[in-house]
């Protein structure tokens, strides 16, 4: 507490403008788009059916990079025209191999 006593106004203004900056550094952050995972169920199916997922800020950039993976150089899978789920949650995956 005693350092606390000892600052002048003009310190203690600017830990508090220090504070204030970072606060709004924050709320600016919330407010950026994040990554995001998105995945599609029973696509891309051939004998068995497939999977695809991608971490991204929304879904056309997730159809985007996971096209650019598979090769595609426009569009993408009419699969991938499905709405995927959104995972927001701590999810676990698992694709079970076969033929």
């Amino acid at each position: 507490m005693d350092e606390i006593d000892q600052l002048t106004k003009e310190e203690a203004s600017k830990v508090i403008q220090d504070l204030l900056d970072t606060l709004a550094q924050v709320e600016k952050k919330k407010k950026e788009p994040g990554l995001k995972l998105f995945v599609w169920e029973n696509v891309l199916c051939s004998y068995t059916e497939g999977i695809a997922f991608a971490l991204a800020y929304d879904v056309e950039h997730a159809r985007k990079l996971i096209a650019k993976k598979m090769g595609w150089s426009e569009g993408y899978p009419e699969d991938l025209e499905k709405e995927p789920r959104l995972i927001t949650e701590p999810e676990g995956f698992y694709v079970w191999g076969g033929s």
